[in-house]
């Protein structure tokens, strides 16, 4: 049985090797708890791998999620901050990677959150 894959039209799948993010975004919510991510992959063949990553400005890990064989190219996922301070700088770091392999793809991007007074 073969599979369906579900892209752009026009958009052409690749191969492992040249699978890549194409945009990671991070933005918390008005709660200062929560964080919404999204993650963009290009068209492929074979379901990559995500771990993130989340860590406040002292490299304390504040909260991490792994995607497994991931079938969608948009991946969009709500991340809940351990302990989360009112505000404060954070980091959200991406690896894709397939197996056992080092991860072939790393984005980071840095958000800040803040309670409104």
């Amino acid at each position: 049985m073969s599979e369906v894959f579900f892209f752009d039209e026009g958009a052409e799948p690749r191969e492992r090797s040249a699978v890549r993010m194409e945009q990671v975004v991070a933005q918390p919510y008005p709660d200062g708890q929560r964080v919404r991510i999204k993650v963009v992959l290009t068209p492929f063949f074979e379901k990559p791998n995500l771990v993130l990553t989340i860590t406040n400005s002292t490299g304390q890990q504040m909260a991490t999620a792994d995607i497994l064989e991931t079938m969608l190219h948009v991946n969009e996922l709500t991340m809940h901050l351990r302990s989360a301070e009112s505000s404060g700088a954070y980091a959200l770091r991406v690896d894709l990677y397939y197996g056992a392999e080092p991860a072939q793809d790393t984005r980071t991007v840095e958000f800040t959150t803040g309670i409104p007074e």
